[in-house]
């Protein structure tokens, strides 16, 4: 208990002012000056003596039990603060570089590995196994909280050591911490010693996905009390009840039944009794609960860190890159496919790192002829396909909060724009990712337009790049299940009649410089394009008054460089790259449906009629006619600094011209705009001089 306490007077001391030296600081042997610390040369610290080494022999040479009761909840409680004492040492910028020195040259990362013990069901803690929801309201529940805080802070210190011996270019010393955290670590002997790896230590979160959700009891004496007042923050920010207080509550309400004057029965009394002890119990049993979720979403964020710490810093190609991926995912996908729609917590950190690994797959390694890695291959592609359907199950149930679906849709969307190349390899990927869309259905659909339609922007914009992703899958595969569905949930007249505010909502982007709108416009756009693209999507759209939309926005009847709100070259180039998005948007459908449509073709060619100014100034500027595109504003407006910034963005301005010239020629094309207006000129027409120039270029 001696020792309890005079742990906890450093880490008061060290949690009160970290950054500056205290009385802490020379107890562990630091030689403190007025704003800084230091090793004394010949001291304690330098020669190993002091109360810093002797706190790191305790920690390493203290057993966590024994084979009888199980891990003990002393030993674990003196190391757990221990630990948190040299994390603030190794955190704070006025000792960090001592401390991670020391602890490096002590090899302190892989005694921790060697001393870790993976968490077992048959893991008794001080005689306890847990059992179930009653483990909570035993001391032993401490114990195992206590293991976790300090599984916590092993796992944020390997992510740290790992970091920093990269950056500090020491790769023998790298190359050892990367295979021990593999599980491969080889003593001085050259033989290997047991460790546990990364994935060994994913052994916090339960099989079953139960938090032990336990139903608040019901009262008869204390049913209409409030114990808001008993709230109060944990050392790690956990709002829990104070049960000192709770008890001093229960005694002022007995004290008030007995003051109203009635002799209460002996019945009532046992009564009071035993709901005052079934309240205590389930508030004891409601903070550990809490407690114990913290932990272990706090071990599993740190978890994740040491993952990907480890890929990016070891550097992994080609076969190696797949078999650790393949690793972490077979790691990782029980827990989110039982965690994916019921806890979004837990759900949340295990899909933002299933994300971020999937969007490190070279999928052209998964395809590769080699034998082995190509059985490598297929194995990563049927994690991915579960991984997508995890995802696709979790949408379907309305999963989580914005944030979380946002995760799921960019997951379901990097599988399908990886699997949608037209390449045989992926062609069984397809039928399969197609068979799933078909198997959750319109349900599916319903939330994903609802969240494109009026969720959160980053949500919105993430719900708008997966329809966009599963509507090129389908044009891939032949496929109009979902674009028909978009069109029975309304959703394509929905986006149709959205454009009839784009320009408006463009320019306000542009003065605002807001960058998430920008992108949410043009997923928007995007979406649309890929719908027009399909013989099916087009007739839907155009039915659902996309010309109509486009003519009521006004966007092609500006002149781009008369507008207040587009100051200079960068802005004029955006402008017309919202024109050019528009107009492919036009030319889509209008291609799509063919040249028999009637119901393209007339609104195209009123489309030419109606914005014959911009058509004809956009041909001429493509062209070179008229000296090219002009900068409004002048150099000074255009933002991006200089002469090269003039530059670039007058180049960005003529490419945009010209993509948006070539539209313009595809759709005179596509509908035989300059037949038709001769054809239409030539009733109307006397004399010879009428067979001139096409009406267009008056």
């Amino acid at each position: 208990m001696i020792k309890l306490y005079i742990l906890d007077f450093i880490f008061a001391c060290l949690q009160a002012t970290p950054n500056q030296p205290t009385i802490a600081h020379l107890f562990l042997g630091f030689q403190c000056g007025i704003d800084s610390v230091s090793v004394e040369t010949g001291g304690d610290f330098d020669s190993r003596t002091s109360m810093f080494h002797n706190m790191l022999r305790v920690l390493l040479e203290t057993p966590f039990g024994d084979e009888e009761t199980g891990m003990w909840r002393w030993t674990i409680e003196l190391k757990f603060k221990i630990m948190r004492i040299l994390r603030i040492l190794w955190t704070s910028p006025l000792s960090s570089s001592i401390v991670l020195n020391e602890l490096r040259e002590n090899e302190f990362l892989f005694h921790l590995l060697i001393g870790e013990i993976p968490i077992q069901p048959s893991l008794s803690w001080d005689g306890q196994l847990m059992t179930g929801p009653e483990f909570l309201i035993t001391e032993s529940s401490m114990t195992f909280i206590s293991f976790l805080a300090l599984r916590a802070i092993t796992l944020e210190y390997a992510s740290i050591e790992l970091c920093s011996v990269s950056q500090h270019r020491l790769p023998h010393f790298k190359r050892r911490l990367i295979d021990a955290l593999n599980g491969q670590l080889k003593g001085d002997d050259g033989e290997l010693m047991p460790v546990s790896s990364i994935f060994d230590l994913f052994d916090f979160l339960p099989p079953d996905g139960q938090n032990w959700e336990v139903p608040p009891p019901q009262f008869q004496y204390y049913r209409d009390l409030d114990l808001r007042p008993c709230l109060a923050e944990d050392a790690d920010g956990n709002p829990i009840y104070n049960i000192d207080r709770v008890k001093d509550i229960l005694l002022l309400k007995r004290n008030e039944f007995a003051s109203l004057g009635r002799i209460a029965a002996e019945k009532d009394i046992d009564s009071m009794d035993r709901e005052e002890l079934l309240l205590v119990e389930f508030l004891e049993f409601s903070n550990r609960q809490k407690q114990l979720s913290s932990f272990r979403l706090k071990v599993l964020r740190y978890w994740s860190n040491v993952l990907l710490v480890m890929f990016e810093s070891n550097e992994f190609k080609g076969s190696a890159q797949t078999s650790f991926l393949l690793q972490a995912l077979q790691a990782v996908l029980p827990s989110l496919e039982i965690y994916a729609s019921d806890n979004p917590d837990e759900a949340y950190e295990l899909a933002k790192l299933a994300k971020i690994l999937l969007f490190k797959i070279d999928f052209s390694t998964t395809t590769s002829e080699n034998g082995g890695t190509r059985k490598a291959g297929d194995l990563v592609s049927d994690k991915l396909f579960q991984l997508f359907q995890i995802c696709l199950a979790a949408i379907g149930k309305w999963a989580g909060n914005s944030e979380l679906r946002a995760l799921y849709y960019s997951i379901c969307y990097r599988y399908l724009a990886a699997i949608v190349q037209k390449d045989q390899d992926f062609l069984p990927s397809r039928h399969k990712a197609v068979k799933s869309i078909h198997v959750h259905g319109e349900r599916l659909l319903n939330v994903i337009c609802d969240d494109a339609y009026g969720s959160d922007v980053a949500c919105q914009t993430a719900a708008l790049i997966l329809l966009n992703a599963l509507v090129k899958v389908g044009s891939v595969e032949d496929d109009a299940y979902v674009v028909e569905n978009l069109n029975r949930l309304n959703f394509i007249g929905i986006l149709a009649d959205s454009l009839r505010s784009v320009l408006a909502e463009w320019l306000e982007i542009v003065q605002t410089r807001n960058t998430e709108a920008e992108l949410l416009w043009n997923a928007r756009l995007a979406l649309v394009l890929s719908i027009c693209q399909t013989r099916e999507g087009a007739k839907h759209a155009l039915q659902a008054n996309l010309f109509p939309a486009i003519e009521q926005s006004g966007l092609f009847a500006a002149d781009p460089e008369l507008l207040e709100d587009a100051p200079g070259a960068a802005a004029l180039e955006r402008h017309y790259a919202l024109l050019v998005r528009v107009a492919r948007v036009v030319c889509a459908a209008v291609l799509t449906r063919g040249p028999q449509s009637s119901v393209a073709q007339g609104p195209a060619r009123r489309f030419l009629s109606e914005h014959r100014m911009l058509v004809v100034q956009t041909l001429k500027r493509s062209a070179g006619i008229g000296g090219g595109p002009t900068v409004a504003g002048g150099g000074a407006s255009v933002g991006v600094g200089g002469a090269d910034g003039n530059r670039e963005a007058a180049q960005l301005l003529e490419g945009a011209v010209e993509e948006l010239a070539e539209s313009f020629m595809v759709l005179i094309a596509a509908t035989g705009f300059l037949e038709f207006e001769e054809e239409m000129a030539a009733p109307r027409s006397k004399g010879p001089q009428a067979v001139g120039l096409p009406t267009l270029f008056h």
